[in-house]
């Protein structure tokens, strides 16, 4: 599908003025469909969608348009490839496995240690071309940390042995019915029919909405929480951000996260 996200004259001295702006780009009632097929989604395939995409983006021409004998707009096109899934986004990057994040690509046990910032170890530059899902972001936050929260008193990102999973299980039964108590929401729940879990977008969003809650819930620190639902609130933003500010915070939170929780591997997505 097809959303326009922005209306932007470019002045001839390098001004940009905006007169549109889309408020909501990745709603449903924005997008227009640009091809439904039924097809096996493999990586050639979708890669040959992928180039079949950016050929027609390509051939596309510019519309000139004359208002008067004095001035011509001329319109030009900018697509990019951003509503997309993990799925798709790991075949784009080329990521050789789904356990690699499609970003950098590295491991969960690449995730946690600082040193890979400095040596060159994750190269980010040109996968960001496809943009971070909000969505995905703000489900995959809530599932690292019910995660973490599910494995107080055993504090290892695999859980092999009995008692263990005992621990852990027990935790599973007292977070969700305090979630449920707090929020009204089922988190981690079959649907019914087996049409995956309850662990929605909408469930994710309402429970980060309160951060200091959702902290005392999973009984894990209450600033971690705090700024990466502000992270979540910051990428959903349509407004410009300061890439440096915005990077130097994000790696605070990440210092403080492997302070906090060395013992469990970052998501890869």
């Amino acid at each position: 599908s097809m959303s326009a996200v922005k209306l932007v004259i470019n002045v001839a001295n390098g001004e940009e003025i905006v007169l549109w702006e889309n408020p909501t780009p990745g709603s449903a009632q924005s997008n227009r469909c640009i091809q439904i097929e039924h097809a096996k989604e493999t990586d050639a395939y979708t890669t040959e969608v992928y180039n079949s995409i950016l050929e027609q983006i390509n051939q596309l021409p510019t519309h000139h348009v004359l208002l008067s004998n004095l001035v011509q707009l001329n319109v030009n096109y900018d697509f990019h490839l951003t509503l997309i899934d993990g799925k798709v986004s790991k075949v784009l990057s080329k990521t050789a496995s789904c356990a690699r994040c499609p970003v950098c690509s590295a491991l969960p046990k690449e995730m946690n240690k600082t040193e890979n910032f400095s040596n060159g170890h994750f190269k980010t530059k040109t996968n960001f071309r496809h943009s971070l899902g909000p969505l995905h972001a703000t489900m995959n936050v809530t599932k690292l940390l019910y995660n973490i929260a599910c494995r107080k008193g055993v504090n290892t990102w695999k859980v092999t042995s009995a008692a263990n999973k005992k621990i852990v299980e027990a935790n599973k039964k007292r977070i969700k019915e305090e979630l449920y108590n707090a929020f009204s929401v089922r988190y981690d729940e079959p649907r019914a029919g087996g049409s995956g879990t309850s662990s929605t977008g909408s469930v994710c969003r309402k429970m980060l909405k309160n951060p200091k809650e959702l902290a005392k819930i999973f009984q894990i620190d209450e600033e971690l929480v705090t700024r990466l639902a502000l992270v979540l609130k910051l990428i959903s933003l349509k407004e410009r951000l300061d890439t440096e500010k915005f990077g130097k915070y994000c790696r605070e939170v990440y210092d403080l996260y492997v302070k906090l929780y060395p013992w469990y591997y970052m998501n890869a997505t």
